[in-house]
């Protein structure tokens, strides 16, 4: 190849480089300089800064001076014949150009320190790999031709590392190299530009449930084995589980299991329904309806209907109700079953899942990752709406009815059908529930000022609320072996325990006063201001429910503490933002408010622009941290297989390995052979020069006449070529001085 061609084989090589580099960095930092877009002009400003860069790159000294000094008159000339003012207006009008300028002078100079250090090259593109996947696992939405064009950059330096590397660490012809295969990157690019890009960032999923399976697999394995010994089941661990057994004591712990998000400021607690349980055998609680029903779902038509029917009458205390969308997602959780409250509809999941009994069961378990949305009626719980509601008399009217069906589901529902399942509902929720004397006695002490069954049930309440809460109660005696057993071992003779002694007691009362109730097991989980929320292990809970005919199950909060929030009625202006969004802000009360607020918020927002940028600062240092880890790993690694490498090569293949490295050094020394340049005139090159008069060539000539003569390499030519190497390192520390420990750096690593 001739000079004339290699030039420009050279420059085109350079141009290709910057501009896909250049091009990259202005698309993706140009939020950063306060470009609200990338336009032609801008393009057009950056490939004209490149092509006078590599121009001047070119010219020699004196030129780039006589370069300079025309820039400079040009620019003063603008500034005589525009004016000086007008043309810094427009400097500060079009700062993006100013700014897309300087870019593409830095990147310049970048890619020539890339040029000059091979390793600092592959440095950047890891890093910039590392930069990538960042935005990839941030799920940040960048330009796709920006990205792109990365992907392009580090597809070119790889290239150039398999071409260096099958060339056997030998750099010549590596342009003229990148430059014919410039046509198959460049479709390299065009079909990554063409490639569809999804609207939303991609999740993961499978590498995160599959790095936490193994997480919760070596968890398991671990707590099976530590607790290998113990089958004491009068103890558990607090939290949800499919059995509800009345353990003598709760071991709390605090395992993040779900994460909730909805709509903040929400005042009463969210109750999440999980195992609904009917027959109980005075120790264990057990559910015998297995079929496959519509329970959720005639529940919460049937309540909805009513609370509707109760509005229309105006009552003195109103029952504001709402449909509140949740989205739920599960965390260090492994269950059978889909939580959600009682009244709930819509729900929408990846898993699929089906009703089983009142429970919702996912056909198999759901674990981390498992998300799914779902809408609830969230009612004003207040203890004297609620009474009122549940006394009050409502008319059974069949429009209403129709439309309210037809609001849940596109299945007609008839009345004959609701009766059906109210007396499905009695027959198995109301069991005959035995009383002793004493029981009979205390019921009737504690509801001697009821008026109806439904102050009964709220004076149970009461009773019970007011007894002792207790998470080590002891455990039941082995006479227990019946509800009327339980009953009166708790409510006379150890009138303290847990939830689930509380939910228990009601449920087993509530029968007896002739109500159909049942058992829940779940989470109660306080809401605050935010609008996610975590969910922990020591959130669950056991409460019961009742039906009332015409109104649906109605939860209550017979534990000690839970009914203050149970109970909690939201104010009727606050619930009433929620259903009426409200149009008009209210004004100030004082001037300074507004000004305050508003630096608040000024300063908060600046607050998270700094955390997100240390947040950006530590990912860096963190991927700049793990390429240097990697990278000396990899070094070691490949240390030790070159020694083992080196002990298994013939005594010829040492001496010529040798003989490049000290070739590698004169090239360091400014004696760098040129690929059509033969050894003897290399030599001649080095002697004619001043400044080469004391290097060592001895070993290129001994080098020569073994390549091309009869001469064999033996123990007395490898040791002159070691001997040669410490020469040429002397030389190098005396011409090089302070920067001679970065080339010493090089040759260790050659």
């Amino acid at each position: 190849m001739n000079k004339s061609n290699e030039t420009l084989l050279d420059w085109l090589y350079r141009l290709f480089r910057v501009s896909v580099l250049a091009s990259a960095a202005i698309l993706l930092c140009s939020h950063f300089f306060g470009m609200s877009g990338v336009t032609g002009k801008h393009f057009a400003v950056l490939f004209l800064t490149i092509g006078l860069f590599l121009v001047v790159k070119k010219l020699n000294a004196r030129q780039r001076v006589y370069a300079l000094l025309s820039i400079v008159l040009f620019l003063a000339v603008l500034f005589g014949a525009i004016g000086g003012e007008n043309v810094t207006e427009w400097i500060f009008a079009e700062n993006s150009f100013l700014w897309v300028f300087v870019l593409a002078i830095a990147v310049c100079g970048l890619h020539l320190l890339f040029e000059k250090y091979f390793f600092l090259k592959r440095l950047f593109t890891d890093m910039m790999c590392v930069v990538l996947l960042y935005l990839l696992f941030e799920k940040r939405h960048v330009p796709k031709t920006g990205v792109a064009l990365m992907l392009l950059y580090a597809v070119m330096t790889l290239t150039e590392c398999v071409r260096i590397a099958s060339r056997k660490n030998k750099r010549e012809d590596l342009h003229a190299y990148l430059v014919w295969v410039t046509p198959f990157l460049a479709l390299y690019f065009c079909i990554l530009c063409l490639m569809p890009a999804p609207e939303t960032p991609y999740s993961w999923q499978w590498l995160v449930n599959l790095y936490l399976r193994a997480e919760e697999k070596i968890s398991i394995y671990v707590e099976n084995y530590v607790n290998r010994n113990d089958e004491d089941l009068d103890g558990v661990i607090s939290g949800f589980s499919e059995h509800a057994a009345l353990f003598s004591n709760i071991a709390a712990d605090n395992k993040n299991i779900m994460v909730i998000e909805t709509s903040p400021g929400r005042k009463q607690p969210l109750y999440l329904a999980g195992k609904i349980y009917d027959s109980f055998d005075g120790r264990e609680w057990r559910s015998t309806n297995e079929e496959e029903a519509k329970e959720r779902l005639f529940d919460t038509i049937e309540t909805v209907y009513a609370l509707e029917e109760y509005e229309q009458s105006g009552p003195e205390h109103p029952i504001l109700y709402h449909s509140i969308r949740v989205k739920s997602g599960y965390r260090h959780f492994r269950t059978d079953y889909l939580l959600a409250p009682s009244k709930t509809w819509n729900i929408k999941t990846r898993v699929s899942y089906r009703q089983r009994g009142a429970d919702f069961v996912f056909d198999k378990k759901a674990e981390y990752g498992t998300e799914y949305t779902f809408q609830y009626c969230r009612m004003n719980m207040g203890r004297e709406a609620m009474r009122e509601f549940l006394q009050s008399d409502i008319a059974e009217t069949e429009g209403l009815w129709k439309s309210t069906v037809r609001r849940y589901t596109e299945d007609e529902i008839t009345f004959e059908e609701l009766r059906a399942y109210r007396e499905t509902i009695r027959g198995r929720y109301l069991k005959e529930t035995a009383l002793t004397p004493e029981l009979l006695d205390w019921i009737a002490a504690v509801t001697k000022d009821a008026e109806d069954g439904v102050d009964r049930l709220f004076c149970i309440e009461e009773a019970l609320a007011n007894m002792k809460y207790n998470t080590n109660p002891g455990g039941l005696p082995k006479e227990v072996t019946d509800e009327q057993g339980f009953l009166a071992y708790f409510l006379i003779e150890n009138p303290e325990g847990f939830c689930t002694y509380y939910a228990t007691a009601f449920v087993l009362l509530a029968r007896a006063e002739g109500f159909p109730a049942r058992y829940v097991q779940g989470f109660c989980i306080p809401m605050g201001n935010a609008s996610e929320t975590e969910v922990y292990s020591s959130m669950a809970h056991a409460w019961p429910e009742v039906y009332f005919e015409g109104r649906g199950w109605i939860p209550f909060e017979p534990t000690p503490g839970y009914g203050v929030r149970r109970y909690l009625a939201e104010d009727e202006k606050t619930d009433q933002k929620d259903r009426i969004s409200q149009t008009q802000e209210p004004e100030a009360e004082e001037d300074g408010l507004e000004d305050a607020e508003t630096f608040e918020e000024q300063r908060e927002e600046e607050q998270e622009k700094l955390k997100e940028l240390r947040k950006v600062i530590s990912y860096l240092l963190i991927g700049t941290a793990l390429i240097l880890v990697m990278g000396v790993l990899f070094f070691v690694i490949e240390k030790m297989s070159e020694k083992y490498r080196d002990r298994r090569r013939s005594l010829g293949e040492k001496y010529k390995r040798a003989v490049l490295r000290n070739l590698q050094i004169l090239s360091m020394l400014g004696y760098e052979r040129e690929p059509s340049e033969t050894y003897q005139e290399l030599v001649e090159r080095i002697r004619e020069d001043g400044g080469g008069a004391d290097i060592p060539t001895e070993f290129i000539e001994t080098y020569e006449s073994i390549l091309y003569g009869t001469r064999e390499a033996g123990e007395g030519e490898f040791e002159e070529c070691l001997g040669r190497r410490a020469e040429l390192m002397q030389i190098l520390r005396k011409k090089k001085g302070r920067r001679y420990w970065v080339y010493w750096v090089k040759v260790y690593m050659m």
